[in-house]
């Protein structure tokens, strides 16, 4: 990303929540997807203080990509949210 952006801009880049999952695998296996197609993403932990006591591996994990590229992520990673009943792709960006 540093090669794409002024160094002063990388603060302000918008990030956009993609798609929320139930675990940290399915997000790898997302994000993998998602960076064959040209996308980068950013994986966080879905709740930080629970991160501390429940192993990642378990933990439900969102996954954020450039806002500017919501909506082709979104179309990408379709077919495979709808495989996991317990995923949700968010029409906006969520505050931190």
């Amino acid at each position: 990303m540093d090669e794409l952006l002024p160094k002063n801009s990388l603060s302000a880049v918008p990030l956009a929540l993609v798609a929320k999952a139930p675990n940290e695998p399915i997000a790898v296996m997302w994000q993998g997807i998602l960076e064959n197609e040209g996308i980068r993403s950013v994986i966080i932990p879905h709740d930080l203080k629970a991160a501390m006591y429940v192993p990642s591996m378990l933990a439900p994990c969102k996954l954020y990509v450039l806002a500017s590229q919501a909506d082709q992520a979104k179309e990408i990673l379709d077919p495979f949210i709808n495989e996991q009943p317990d995923t949700i792709i968010e029409s906006q960006a969520e505050p931190e």
